[in-house]
């Protein structure tokens, strides 16, 4: 994931940092979310949404932007297909996966474009690419904790069935008892350690890394980051 944020920026490319990995700007109107829930695994998942109707127009745009991601990490990832996987009246979330078991480990700094032009190091690149998460979701408990407070049961239950998660499935389960627990910030804390622990499952994982860029409630968002948050902490942990 570090040679790819490494690759974006060498191109000068805009990187917005979020909980599971990076949003990048292709162009004006055309971002990408590309999510690497599981630590140190060489799948990640590229999330686009397109505001196009037309099923025709939306494949057209959804090949596009495939065969630009491409071009911009020529040798570092391998680009699969976007395929849709949410349809909704407003827009429509394609997601593809980025294959990077053939990407070079970037140890110094990188140099990319025009000969002699150096770019800041894997390490810098990711630093700014993680200081750039909104600041309301840099302390996700508090936040949570305060937006939860005026939010009643069928409220938050309609925001849990936008999300398309059955009502059986471990993540919804992990996401409703964040909201009971929601009593203070440490005690919500707590609770996301230990739900972030519970999932095990690479479905789970990967489908958690998909529902954090949909258009969520702010007070569902904050749960959503300090699970993905928790869960990628106990990932990395030696």
């Amino acid at each position: 994931m570090r040679s790819l944020i490494s690759v974006f920026k060498a191109q000068d490319l805009v990187l917005k940092g979020i909980a599971t990995g990076v949003r990048v700007k292709l162009e004006p109107d055309v971002k990408i979310d590309i999510h690497n829930p599981a630590a140190g695994s060489m799948r990640a998942i590229a999330q686009i949404r397109i505001y196009q109707p037309d099923p025709g127009k939306k494949q057209e745009e959804s090949g596009r932007i495939c065969d630009q991601l491409r071009k911009k990490t020529t040798g570092v990832a391998s680009i699969y297909p976007f395929k849709a996987v949410k349809d909704t009246p407003d827009v429509f979330v394609y997601e593809a996966i980025v294959d990077l078991s053939q990407s070079p480990t970037y140890h110094e700094t990188v140099v990319f474009g025009h000969a002699g032009e150096e770019q800041a190091s894997e390490e810098s690149v990711a630093g700014e690419a993680a200081s750039e998460v909104p600041e309301e979701f840099q302390n996700p408990a508090a936040t949570a904790v305060e937006l939860l407070e005026t939010v009643d049961a069928r409220t938050f239950r309609q925001a849990l069935d936008a999300l398309d998660l059955p009502r059986t499935s471990n993540l919804r389960l992990a996401l409703s008892r964040l909201q009971r627990s929601a009593i203070d910030a440490e005690e919500l804390n707590d609770t996301a350690k230990t739900e972030a622990a519970r999932l095990t499952a690479q479905a789970d994982i990967e489908t958690l890394g998909r529902i954090q860029s949909l258009n969520s409630p702010d007070f569902l968002d904050c749960l959503i980051t300090l699970l993905s948050k928790n869960l990628n902490e106990q990932l990395m942990a030696p």
